[in-house]
């Protein structure tokens, strides 16, 4: 695959991708744009409000990380 995308490419492939892709992607093309903060990162507003989000979610609807790979592994064969 060629590693330097052409703009035009670029815009091609956008003009048919689902209003989600160019959410996220906007997404990451300004947190990319954006200058980094003093501790080093930057969060953009939709990444923030997606952290809001997360703190209402009940412990319970979240996975021990232990117990997620064990769950792949198993799935997978590993």
């Amino acid at each position: 695959m060629d590693q330097h995308i052409k703009l035009e490419t670029l815009i091609e492939k956008l003009k048919t991708a689902p209003q989600g892709v160019l959410d996220r992607v906007m997404g990451y093309f300004e947190g990319l744009m954006e200058k980094e903060a003093k501790d080093g990162f930057v969060l953009t507003d939709e990444h923030k409000e997606y952290l809001k989000r997360q703190e209402k979610v009940p412990l319970k609807n979240y996975i021990d990380a232990f117990e997620m790979i064990q769950n792949v592994e198993r799935k997978h064969g590993l």
